[in-house]
This record gives C-alpha cells, structure tokens and sequence, in this order.
C-alpha cells in the first residue's frame, strides 16, 4: 500500500509539474526567439538600442543618437518590423480606452501610443495593452507614458 501511494503522488506531482515547466520553457524559447531577432534587426539597420522593452508579442526599443524607434512584432511565427524617424513625430500621446460593465465598474480595454507625423504619414497606434489578446494589464498604462517621454526627448 505504501508503493502505489508513493506511485499515485509521483504520478500526480508529475502531472502537474511536467505541464507547467512545458509553459514556461516554450514561453521562453519564443521571447528569446524575439529578442534575437530584434537585436539582429537592429544591427542591420545600424541602430545602437539604449532602451528597449519586450512585451508578449512585441519588442521596442530606441536609439536616441540616430533619433529612431525600432518596432518588432512577431505574429504567429512571423516577424515585422518598423522603424520609425522620431524627428518626424509631431505629437505622441498616450491613450486608454475603457468600457462600462452593467454593474458600471469601468475595464481598461486597451492601452496604446498614438503617435501622429509631421508628415503626409497616417498616425499610427503602438498597441501596448489589449484585453482581447492579453489576459492582465501589467503596468502597461506606465510603460505608455514612459514611451512618450523617451520619443519626445
């Protein structure tokens, strides 16, 4: 009786142990996999990064000697990058969105930087928080800020 308990909780201990340590390391093989290829993207574009910031889904960094921020987004197993001429930024504005629940307590929906162009350029949005793709805001709406600060200088 003492082995098939020992079985049972090894059994038990693994089954819980195995799936989690699963999660982490192929969590983590794909934020390497990012940030290699940030870094790697960074080098061709001669962008010597000071700051930079990984996000689930994302990498951003900038390169205040050569006033450029660097964006890399990886979708599915694909990456895009975009690298934007901060000097050509007009306005940079940090932006939350929020939605009233029935209850009307208020959920933050999604956080992100609106930068706008001195340009012809259409405005863009770098998306930092979206409750649609992301289970728990973390700090987000202090790492927009944060980013507004950096690319206005």
């Amino acid at each position: 009786m003492d082995l098939s308990l020992i079985l049972i909780s090894g059994a038990l201990i693994a089954g819980i142990v195995v799936p989690i340590y699963f999660l982490i390391f192929s969590g983590n093989s794909d934020t390497r996999r990012l940030i290699k290829k940030f870094n790697a993207v960074a080098k061709e574009n001669n962008l010597n990064i000071k700051t930079r910031e990984v996000f689930w889904d994302k990498v951003i960094g900038i390169d205040p000697d050569a006033q450029k921020l660097l964006i890399l987004k990886m979708e599915d197993s694909d990456f895009s990058s975009e690298i934007i001429e901060i000097s050509n930024v007009q306005q940079c504005e940090p932006v939350t969105d929020y939605s009233v629940s029935q209850n009307k307590q208020q959920n933050l929906e999604t956080v992100y930087l609106k930068l706008k162009f001195n340009s012809n350029q259409h405005p863009i949005s770098i998306c930092f928080y979206d409750a649609a793709s992301s289970m728990m805001p973390n700090y987000e709406i202090e790492r927009v800020k944060k980013w507004c600060d950096l690319i206005q200088g």
